[in-house]
């Protein structure tokens, strides 16, 4: 694979990059294109020619992958051509036994390249070689047979390059290259609506070798592969290596190191059992071969004790819930481990297993004890929602009709002085909006809202107004975007990833790109939104974003990256 010399070429054509990582299964999430064949012909009395090709899989699924770009350079990173694998993920491009040095002068036979790239996105080149100056006369038909443009070109001896400008719709088009009294017929693609200008001399003839290199040369080939929603990867090689290479290729989801803030599943395990993580399941959202399926390295299981069921011991039914845990991890350990620190995550993603980070949701739970809040951190607790839909004696939530006068008591401080010292994540999602004024008073750590929504675009009083998303920015925080179709649009209105990715927008221009994650609330929601039915679903909002124009890096933060980063800054002023 590519060293860290060629990695200048890579950025140069298809941005940063990053290094792989070997992945779990994953979905394909991306549709299949139609095939797009490619027709190369040269002059066959120019050279003997061999080619080079390959197979390009995806990393994760071991499927081959269609319609990916292969961009061939020199060793002086000179663009050679470019073709794309075929519906078998196949590869293949044509490399002449010898080239013609310019010491030799003018070359003897005519000859003309493929168009490349090809499919083009409206602009491809042909590259033409004379042996002597005369009349070139291109005419580009349509799949139909309709003429759609004729020009001649007087050209001089050697190599000349040609730009077309693509005119007209979307489609296959064939042109013929005539010249000397030789007939060349070249298939070219065309993916978008244009309204070129047609042929245009680019560069005209000077003495030259033409754009291949040698099977016995010396020189190295990089060879870049490319496709929508994968991680770019380049091969580095000398020619006779790249006889048949079988290349994979890794998602941008399979990439990043994927978290949700919040999943309520061991109330499933808890309550309406039984019912397993480890068992693939056809019902609710959540389970660990789903899991995988979804690329989700990081979960976030909440603890959450119904306060009327369980009103007068909510401590102790949060103690069986991180006991139930242990019982999950015990019997899960070759998929599954609890994480309790930015380091324990960093190795269970290297292991390939899912780190769990335990939540309890709603302060109630704590039953007015520093101690009890200190006995769930020792079982493992990282996070805790400081209050559910009730309040507490010492917080308010957004529910409560004094959320906008009324926030923590003098024992409530207390609690969010503790929860830094300790290294406890503070989650505001449900909490009301005073409250979340004096936390902020309080803290000196980033505090998260791991699954709300942006209140301008749906007015419930579960979601978060501008100052409050900016206020929890202004810590270095983040809010992860919850998937509950009635947080997200206003009841009857269609949801589906599309509404996910308008909230993660929005929050994204007022607060920026770094403040910004997920968090699903799966097994904690009755409903879910149209292509995020379960975990297993998550790639969808990956390609949805990539879709709207994030960048790779800007999708890496927003799956986890940016949860991560608070994670470990509050692990380490703790430690401090």
């Amino acid at each position: 694979m590519a060293g860290s010399a060629n990695r200048d070429v890579e950025r140069r054509f298809l941005g940063p990059d990053k290094p792989n990582r070997t992945r779990r299964m994953a979905p394909e999430f991306y549709g299949k294109t139609a095939l797009l064949s490619l027709v190369m012909l040269v002059w066959h009395g120019l050279a003997e020619a061999e080619n080079i090709g390959g197979l390009v899989l995806d990393r994760t699924t071991a499927q081959p992958l269609d319609s990916v770009r292969v961009v061939i350079l020199d060793q002086s990173q000179k663009l050679l051509d470019s073709t794309m694998t075929d519906a078998s993920g196949r590869w293949q491009w044509q490399l002449l036994s010898h080239t013609l040095e310019p010491h030799l002068g003018p070359p003897t036979q005519f000859w003309v390249s493929p168009f490349y790239p090809n499919p083009f996105a409206l602009s491809t080149c042909l590259q033409v070689i004379l042996p002597e100056p005369g009349p070139l006369r291109i005419v580009i038909h349509d799949v139909l047979g309709r003429q759609v443009h004729e020009q001649t070109f007087a050209l001089p001896a050697g190599l000349s390059a040609l730009l077309w400008e693509g005119r007209g719709s979307p489609g296959v088009y064939v042109a013929t290259i005539t010249a000397r009294g030789q007939r060349v017929l070249h298939k070219m693609i065309q993916l978008g609506y244009g309204s070129g200008r047609g042929l245009v001399l680019v560069r005209p003839a000077h003495p030259t070798s033409l754009p291949r290199v040698s099977r016995q040369s010396e020189e190295r080939l990089s060879i870049i592969f490319q496709k929508f929603a994968y991680v770019p990867d380049t091969v580095v090689a000398p020619p006779e290596s790249c006889a048949t290479l079988l290349t994979y290729l890794e998602t941008v989801h399979a990439h990043a190191v994927v978290a949700d803030l919040h999943n309520d599943v061991l109330n499933k395990v808890a309550e309406a059992g039984p019912y397993h993580l480890g068992d693939l399941h056809t019902y609710n959202h959540t389970d660990i071969p789903r899991l995988v399926l979804g690329g989700i390295d990081v979960q976030v299981f909440a603890i959450w004790i119904d306060p009327e069921q369980y009103a007068q011991q909510p401590f102790l039914r949060a103690m069986e819930y991180v006991a139930l845990w242990r019982n999950e991890l015990a019997q899960n350990t070759d998929r599954l481990g609890q994480a309790t620190s930015a380091g324990e995550i960093e190795g269970l993603v290297h292991q390939g297993r899912i780190a769990g980070l335990l939540a309890v949701e709603g302060g109630h739970a704590i039953e007015n004890s520093l101690e009890n809040l200190r006995a769930l951190y020792r079982g493992g607790v990282r996070m805790l929602t400081i209050t559910w839909n009730n309040s507490t004696s010492w917080a308010v939530s957004a529910s409560d009709a004094r959320s906008a006068t009324v926030g923590l008591s003098p024992f409530g401080r207390q609690v969010i002085a503790l929860m830094d010292s300790l290294g406890m994540v503070i989650d505001v999602s449900h909490t009301g909006e005073q409250t979340i004024r004096d936390i902020l008073e309080v803290t000196r750590n980033p505090i998260i809202a791991s699954h709300s929504g942006a209140r301008a675009l749906r007015d419930h009083v579960r979601n978060l107004k501008d100052e409050q998303i900016l206020a929890i920015a202004s810590t270095g925080g983040v809010i992860g975007v919850v998937f509950y179709p009635s947080f997200l649009a206003p009841s009857g209105q269609r949801v589906s990833v599309n509404t996910v990715a308008d909230h993660i927008d929005y929050i994204a221009r007022v607060a920026g790109i770094d403040h910004v994650a997920i968090g699903s609330d799966f097994d904690g929601i009755s409903r879910t939104p149209q292509g995020l039915e379960d975990c297993a679903h998550l790639p969808n909002l990956t390609w949805t974003l990539l879709r709207r124009g994030y960048t790779r890096d800007e999708v890496e933060k927003i799956l986890g990256g940016n949860f991560l980063r608070v994670f470990k800054t509050v692990c380490q002023r703790a430690r401090s």
